[in-house]
């Protein structure tokens, strides 16, 4: 395996350990926590793969419920809009692995600012 190739692994290891270690049962109020993976393409061998993975690992967790989306072909703009769709309705975490990284940088920051108390994205 070259270097190169261990990255999307990397990724997807940080989702899951951020779903696992952030999880223990549903909420105190009762609700189930929600993750989501959004993927470049739900049509790519290697993208079905990374999707697989990262189900067979939320359900591991109790108490999680997982959601696996993305376009059936590389389209950056949509991919972006699954995720942003994603961060409003999978609140307790949304992993990416993506093929447009250059659409990603703010919104990433964004979401990120908005689930650590910001009350406007930092790019606005």
């Amino acid at each position: 395996m070259s270097r190169g190739s261990c990255w999307p692994a990397a990724v997807l290891a940080m989702g899951l350990f951020a779903a696992a270690t952030g999880c223990s049962g549903p909420a105190a109020t009762g609700k189930p926590h929600r993750v989501a993976f959004v993927i470049a393409n739900s049509r790519l061998n290697f993208a079905t793969e990374m999707a697989d993975g990262f189900r067979d690992g939320v359900s591991h967790v109790s108490g999680v419920q997982q959601t696996v989306v993305g376009p059936p072909t590389v389209d950056g703009p949509k991919q972006l809009q699954l995720f942003q769709e994603q961060t409003k309705t999978s609140r307790d975490g949304v992993s990416v692995f993506t093929l447009s990284p250059d659409l990603f940088a703010e919104p990433l920051a964004d979401a990120w600012a908005v689930s650590h108390g910001e009350t406007a994205p930092i790019n606005a």
